[in-house]
């Protein structure tokens, strides 16, 4: 019996730390053009309780034409959970590289590491249940693109994500002690 309730703990464990694919809205705004197409995302929690967000083959499309992005990959994500909503936030600088569609000839990505040294974001990502909020802040005015680009993903019904207060840090709702905390674990990262 006990090898039993063990083997099906061990399933749940494993189940648990699969990767969630996530149906939604990508809202993509660079200086002041805006973009929302349907994308999917994958959010994965490993055996420590991290998670990896991943948005993979990302292609941009505008009016005009389709934009090889990449493979967003921002992995080492750690939650802290306030009132039901779990908080994933980072400030780091990502690598971007080629995806694999065959039909995009060019990937804009790994051109963004060897000419810039990589894409230096601010990710916030709210869960609460099943919705997911994801906004990811790109700050390329440094360097020769001259672009200031906000990512937006959310599966909420109705669009783009909440609207947040300013110093609403964590997402939460509220401005408090704990978006202190919030900005903190950014900086730290």
């Amino acid at each position: 019996m006990k090898k039993i309730f063990t083997l099906m703990m061990m399933a749940i464990a494993v189940l648990g730390m699969q990767a969630k694919s996530i149906d939604g809205k990508l809202t993509v705004t660079i200086n002041d053009l805006t973009s929302t197409q349907d994308a999917n995302i994958s959010l994965d929690q490993d055996e420590n309780g991290n998670y990896t967000l991943s948005i993979l083959n990302f292609v941009l499309v505008t009016d005009e034409t389709e934009i090889g992005v990449g493979n967003i990959v921002v992995d080492d994500l750690q939650p802290f959970t306030v009132a039901g909503k779990t908080t994933l936030t980072n400030k780091r600088v990502i690598d971007i590289p080629a995806g694999d569609r065959e039909d995009i000839d060019f990937w804009i990505g790994p051109s963004l590491t060897e000419d810039y040294g990589g894409v230096p974001i601010i990710l916030v990502t709210s869960l609460e249940g099943d919705n997911v909020v994801v906004d990811i802040d790109i700050n390329m005015m440094e360097t020769g693109l001259h672009q200031m680009i906000n990512v937006n993903f959310t599966n909420v019904e109705g669009g783009q994500g909440e609207t947040f207060e300013p110093g609403d840090v964590n997402r939460d709702g509220a401005v408090s002690g704990a978006d202190v905390t919030a900005l903190y674990n950014i900086l730290l990262n």
